[in-house]
């Protein structure tokens, strides 16, 4: 059984929320936090798909303490997953988030389990992911890398860490902290970045992530990234709220299965190379830079 407290998010997709709640069952978390979103006014298949959802998360068939928090009304995606994580670091010091197209490989929980316990303590340490956006990353010599970014397809955090958390960013009126996050991107991307995080405090765009990892520049924090990716996004396309180009590039990841005992990386430290491939997923192909340079050697030897 699973020993780390998860919480699961969910809203109006029955059919992506029976797949990852299969995976949730075969790990068995002895606590289980659902948290589900209210059906959206003027959608009238929401009444019906939320109460489905509703139903298949809550038919838990192992020894299991459950807490849910239903919304009644529709929150929104900002809201209701921040809302959401609030509540549940709120009872838990440290814990496993999915939502409802999140497909875990069953290493993701042991992973999560693992390194959480391991950099419990370690502040600059912030996030578990579990996605990795090259679907392999140095894989022959580590098991994971840091990463200033890190996906949150499927993650684990402290409630240390979630404190950092602020869904206002009150903080982007600062200009020393424009400054300090700057440092993280090429100036064409700062740019960019700008009027992203202009928008996000004016309240034009709904989301809850893109604070989370405000939180975590301005903090300098690190985010653990397995060396294989272990999720594998099922919910591109239509009824998505964001992920709607099912040809994304990361719609097409598949998670695959981490090995233990974990290879350690040298130090904590970014992988800056990493990071550069995370901000333009249009350069990472079938053989990321890396992999490639790693064949002509193990090749010529």
């Amino acid at each position: 059984m699973l020993e780390t407290p998860l919480l699961f998010l969910v809203f109006n997709r029955p059919e992506v929320t029976r797949q990852v709640f299969s995976r949730i069952r075969e790990a068995q978390p002895r606590r289980l936090f659902i948290a589900a979103d209210g059906p959206r006014g003027g959608h009238l298949a929401d009444e019906v798909q939320c109460k489905q959802v509703r139903e298949i998360v809550l038919a838990v068939d192992w020894d299991c303490e459950v807490k849910t928090l239903f919304s009644e009304v529709n929150l929104g995606c900002g809201k209701a997953v921040s809302s959401a994580l609030d509540w549940f670091f709120n009872i838990v010091e440290e814990g496993i988030i999915l939502e409802d197209d999140t497909l875990p490989d069953e290493s993701f929980f042991t992973f999560c389990q693992t390194l959480l316990s391991k950099y419990r303590h370690v502040p600059q340490v912030m996030q578990i992911s579990g996605f990795n956006v090259c679907g392999t990353w140095k894989e022959p010599f580590q098991s994971y890398h840091f990463s200033h970014f890190g996906g949150i397809w499927g993650w684990a955090t402290w409630k240390r860490a979630w404190q950092q958390y602020d869904f206002d960013i009150l903080q982007w009126q600062s200009t020393e902290v424009r400054e300090h996050i700057s440092k993280y991107f090429t100036k064409e991307q700062y740019l960019s970045r700008i009027k992203l995080y202009d928008k996000l405090y004016k309240k034009e765009i709904d989301t809850w992530d893109l604070q989370w990892t405000f939180a975590k520049l301005i903090h300098d924090g690190l985010s653990v990234v397995p060396s294989m990716n272990l999720i594998e996004n099922i919910g591109f396309g239509e009824g998505a709220t964001h992920t709607t180009d099912k040809d994304h590039i990361w719609a097409n990841l598949r998670a695959n299965t981490i090995t233990f005992p974990l290879k350690e990386p040298i130090a904590i430290i970014r992988d800056e190379e990493y990071d550069k491939i995370h901000l333009q997923p249009q350069v990472v192909r079938k053989k990321n830079p890396f992999s490639e340079l790693l064949e002509r050697l193990l090749t010529k030897w």
